[in-house]
């Protein structure tokens, strides 16, 4: 798991945005889900938690 993730719209070097994806890959990862924080969907969202 991934967390603290840097941007480029902040001005970091694109190589070093990808650096952890790409690590990530040549460690053997086959899957990546990508996820944001934008939040505020609105009522119609539930909630839902999968264990």
């Amino acid at each position: 798991m991934l967390a603290g993730r840097i941007h480029a719209y902040e001005g970091h070097d694109l190589r070093h945005v990808v650096h952890p994806v790409r690590t990530a890959c040549a460690a053997g990862a086959h899957t990546i889900v990508l996820t944001n924080a934008a939040g505020g969907c609105g009522r119609i969202c539930r909630s839902v938690s999968r264990c």
